[in-house]
């Protein structure tokens, strides 16, 4: 299977896509005379844009798929050089957690008052509070890691 997509993988993609864009502009231009025709609030509920949607989910969807399946099946196949790997994915997860937990939702009045308009909860509150700062703390790493690996390259 990993020879056929390796050879023929970016053929099957690019065709499929193409067919897809191909469907979607048929579709959008045998409807688009009846669409300029309709009041405007009659245009927004129009299924004129279904098939380039549930096109690209589909897309999407497939590439979730084989990213996942193809990662899940390297690891299978080959696990001890994949430890490294899945001890980063580890970490991740760990420093996600701790930030989850020392996670305090925000109790200023303005954040309060937008928090009630937009019916976010307390939980979800730290869940984002943990989320920025796992970005931050990565974001952080990856700028040091940088700057050492190049000031490293410089001097060898």
């Amino acid at each position: 299977m990993y020879k056929y997509l390796s050879k023929n993988g970016q053929l099957i993609a690019f065709g499929t896509g193409a067919f897809l864009v191909i469907l979607f502009v048929i579709s959008w231009l045998s409807g688009y005379s009846e669409l300029q025709a309709m009041p405007e609030e009659e245009q927004v509920k129009t299924g004129i844009f279904d098939i380039g949607l549930l096109g690209s989910f589909f897309l999407f969807l497939v590439a979730v798929v084989a990213s996942a399946g193809f990662g899940l099946t390297q690891i299978a196949s080959n696990f001890k050089s994949s430890i490294r790997g899945l001890l980063g994915v580890l970490a991740l997860v760990v420093l996600f957690v701790v930030a989850y937990v020392t996670s305090t939702p925000d109790s200023h009045a303005i954040v309060a008052a937008a928090a009630d308009k937009m019916n976010v909860s307390d939980s979800t509150q730290k869940l984002i509070g943990a989320g920025l700062t796992t970005m931050v703390v990565i974001a952080v790493t990856t700028l040091v890691a940088f700057v050492y690996g190049e000031i490293r390259n410089f001097f060898k």
